[in-house]
């Protein structure tokens, strides 16, 4: 079981790092365009980072799950041989997986 916990905390690390970097990048760049907008707001930013930070392991924990059982258990069908499948699966595979995801996004964020 430490490693399926490795596996969530690494998960959370890889959400969390791509978070800060996004959206570091993105204040980074609206306080050079638009100085002076985020002033006084110092707290709602706090409140803001440590929520996603947060939300950052409610999205790791099914990738940790989903990592500890192929790496383990062999539950999915994840390969990392490009040459295992045609080229064109490539990118229809990731046009589906961009599809599901955002469907799931959207949806659990209207049912909230």
């Amino acid at each position: 079981m430490d490693v399926f916990f490795l596996s969530l905390l690494g998960m959370a690390a890889i959400v969390s790092v791509r978070y800060l970097i996004t959206s570091g990048a993105f204040a980074y760049a609206t306080r050079i365009k638009h100085p002076g907008l985020y002033a006084g707001q110092t707290p709602q930013i706090r409140r803001e980072l440590f929520h996603s930070l947060t939300s950052a392991l409610v999205y790791a924990l099914p990738a940790g799950v989903v990592a500890w059982g192929w790496h383990h258990l062999g539950w999915t069908r994840i390969y990392t041989d490009i040459s295992s499948y045609p080229l064109w699966y490539l990118p229809i595979s990731l046009l589906a997986y961009l599809f599901i995801h955002d469907t799931y996004f959207y949806w659990s964020h209207r049912w909230m």
